[in-house]
């Protein structure tokens, strides 16, 4: 899965990024813009003087790890300190908010002085290279930016060239991660509630979950839809039902025939159950699969638990 370009991105990373087409709107200065979903919190800042970004979802599991992972790799080159937490645990000192656009007002309610970016999509929202730009080009961020029209494409600023990629080695995939037994393929659902269920039952069956995570899962999709894009569902619970978790665990559920999730059709769903980052470096190492078209194609269609085991270990740093 890809969230956008960064300059130390593989070029296989790079071909990845998928930015929705109309919504390049940008946040920052000379001339401002602002995204769609607009900004809150404070007046703005400069991205000279960014220094922290916090990436914000209800329970701090999934989505955000997903997109932290990515924007630490886009930000690193400039020095930049990304964390992913819950929306409703931004610490006090965070300056720039990366949020999904649902959440934007409980963001604002934790911490009224930070700058509130919100983003719509997982994969390739303009809000990612809006958050880069400004901290590359030290240009302000935020509602006192202003607002413009957007660049054409012939004035807008380049995006810096990846170096090439020295291959990486792969990592054994932990079974304490992702059990053998948490693989399952060819299943079939009537609808995203029953896929959500299987995934919960899943993660309780390998001992990663009380059976009561899987109400808060259910709760957590009528807050905010764990649709990633491409195919991929990330259903986890609120952050109220980690008190159900036991361990840290992720499930593969493959659905071939696909499964409606609210108009949009999901082929792989992987649970999640952690109260810490024991999972970061497998969801890391989806993000990286599934910006391979081919690649994500094999998770969808493999009939061997073995490859799906293959394609999810994480690669040495």
């Amino acid at each position: 899965m890809k969230f956008g370009r960064g300059a130390s991105d593989s070029a296989e990373q790079v071909q990845a990024a998928d930015v929705v087409s109309g919504m390049d709107a940008e946040l920052l200065g000379e001339p401002a813009l602002m995204h769609p979903a607009g900004l809150g919190g404070a007046a703005g800042i400069s991205g000279a003087d960014v220094r922290r970004v916090i990436i914000a979802c209800d329970a701090g599991m999934g989505s955000s790890v997903m997109v932290a992972s990515q924007m630490k790799k886009r930000l690193a080159p400039y020095g930049i300190e990304v964390s992913h937490t819950p929306v409703d645990q931004i610490p006090a000192d965070a300056q720039v908010v990366l949020t999904q656009q649902g959440l934007v007002d409980r963001a604002r309610k934790t911490n009224p002085k930070a700058v509130v970016v919100p983003f719509v999509n997982y994969m390739g929202d303009p809000a990612f290279d809006t958050v880069e730009r400004a901290i590359r080009d030290k240009l302000p961020l935020g509602a006192g930016a202003g607002a413009g029209a957007a660049p054409s494409p012939s004035t807008a600023a380049p995006s810096p060239q990846p170096p090439a990629a020295r291959p990486k080695r792969k990592k054994v995939l932990s079974p304490d991660v992702l059990p053998r037994d948490a693989v399952r393929l060819g299943l079939s659902a009537a609808g995203k509630d029953e896929a959500i269920r299987l995934s919960g039952q899943t993660l309780v069956g390998i001992g990663a979950a009380d059976v009561a995570y899987i109400q808060g899962m259910l709760d957590r999709e009528l807050q905010v839809s764990t649709f990633m894009g491409n195919g991929v569902a990330i259903p986890h619970g609120t952050n109220e039902s980690r008190v159900h978790i036991k361990k840290a665990a992720l499930g593969f559920l493959q659905f071939p025939g696909g499964v409606d999730w609210n108009g949009k059709t999901v082929y792989v769903a992987i649970p999640i159950a952690s109260n810490s980052d024991e999972h970061v470096g497998i969801l890391s190492a989806l993000a990286v699969v599934l910006a391979d078209k081919s690649k994500a194609e094999r998770l969808r269609t493999t009939t061997s638990v073995d490859e799906v085991l293959d394609l999810l270990a994480p690669e040495e740093e």
